[in-house]
């Protein structure tokens, strides 16, 4: 879900660079057959997140929410619909793992997940295979209905075809079947803010594994990593140098000083009295 940021300008282009990174992380996979017997599949329900900007984000306090055809997200007094993410970073075009209703034995068990979803003998996420909907906030308040959710999350996915909460009017193709995952397209980087043009179902085979599944340890998207590069920033914190594409540079009223080109100390001197940022972004090129 994309979320307007050039309010929080106002406030600082550091505030503003944390939201920017914070409004680029999306699910990019849902599984809810952990468990069953099918060949192939996962011991586990997972949700998958991805951090599409160039800057690591950190998801302590965050969570991670379900609803099923009917409630809200995380209804009060039930005890498999909510996740709450204690502590983690997501690194820069890269992945987070949060693991939900797992078997005692039958499956293939995940990758180490960077969040379980599990409490004492309890499955905290229990999703249900077919259809459902999945919300990341950056809060832990649960109990929300489904506009209520849209105004505030992260980002929202609505799966299957029964899911009456969801992102876009389009409906996806079809129930996911018992080895059967939702996949975000380009490797979690394609968000239009339309579940079904956004996300593939895709057959599991654990054993392979197809879909890869990634953690925080999984190599970084490259389609993500190559577009990345040092923006000078100019305004709330003169000087200053992070990781960006040109597109997020320009957002922040910054200049990019070219794919590939690292955050070096000095890189982003403040200009003289006599040079302007535009004679400082020609040295530094």
């Amino acid at each position: 879900m994309r979320k307007v940021t050039l309010a929080l300008l106002a406030l600082g282009l550091v505030v503003a660079t944390a939201a920017s990174a914070a409004n680029a992380v999306r699910i990019s996979q849902i599984y809810g057959w952990g468990g069953n017997t099918a060949a192939g599949a996962w011991r586990s329900d997972y949700i998958e997140l991805y951090n599409n900007s160039c800057e690591p984000v950190n998801v302590a306090g965050w969570s991670v929410q379900y609803k099923s055809s009917t409630g809200n997200f995380a209804d009060a007094g039930t005890t498999h619909r909510y996740c709450p993410i204690t502590s983690g970073v997501i690194p820069p075009c890269g992945y987070f793992l949060v693991e939900g209703y797992r078997h005692s034995a039958v499956g293939v068990p995940l990758p180490a997940s960077d969040a379980q979803a599990i409490g004492p003998g309890v499955p905290l996420i229990n999703l249900g295979g077919n259809y459902g909907a999945i919300a990341l906030f950056s809060d832990q308040v649960i109990n929300r209905d489904c506009n209520q959710a849209k105004a505030v999350a992260v980002d929202l996915v609505g799966y299957g075809l029964s899911a009456n909460c969801k992102e876009g009017a389009g409906t996806m193709a079809a129930n996911a079947l018992a080895t059967e995952a939702f996949v975000r397209k380009q490797g979690g980087a394609q968000d239009t803010d339309d579940n079904a043009a956004d996300f593939n179902i895709v057959t599991v085979v654990a054993q392979t594994p197809t879909p890869v599944v990634h953690n925080t340890a999984s190599p970084s998207n490259p389609d993500c990593m190559d577009l990345c590069g040092a923006c000078c920033l100019r305004g709330g914190a003169p000087g200053a140098c992070i990781q960006a594409t040109a597109v997020q540079c320009a957002a922040l009223n910054g200049i990019f000083l070219g794919v590939g080109v690292p955050c070096d100390p000095g890189i982003c001197a403040t200009p003289t009295s006599t040079q302007s940022w535009g004679q400082i972004k020609t040295i530094y090129r």
